[in-house]
């Protein structure tokens, strides 16, 4: 069974709740674009996107790619696993997709 139910969807960061394990009813989320994607976003978008100053968003966003993070609790190395797993299937639709395995953020 897979441990991860797809929640939402944002500007290249996927959410999901975890259905089994320690963090069991926790959101997930990971951020899979590669480092340009984000950039470049901030530069076409962020004035009207994002609610922060430039520091804030290299802070939050860049600082985060590749992260599988959630808010007070460990990920454990089964769900950042999944996370890597899912996210190579999704490269065959978008070259924006970073290659780096993904890991557990702090």
């Amino acid at each position: 069974m897979n441990p991860l139910r797809f929640q939402s969807n944002y500007r290249g960061q996927a959410d999901y709740v975890v259905l089994a394990g320690p963090p069991a009813g926790k959101r997930v989320s990971y951020r899979y674009m590669k480092r340009d994607f984000y950039e470049k976003d901030y530069a076409d978008f962020g004035a009207r996107a994002w609610r922060g100053d430039p520091d804030s968003y290299r802070r939050k966003v860049l600082a985060s790619v590749g992260l599988v993070c959630c808010s007070g609790a460990r990920v454990p190395p089964e769900i950042v696993a999944e996370m890597s797993r899912l996210a190579k299937s999704w490269r065959d639709h978008d070259p924006d997709i970073s290659a780096e395995p993904a890991h557990a953020g702090v």
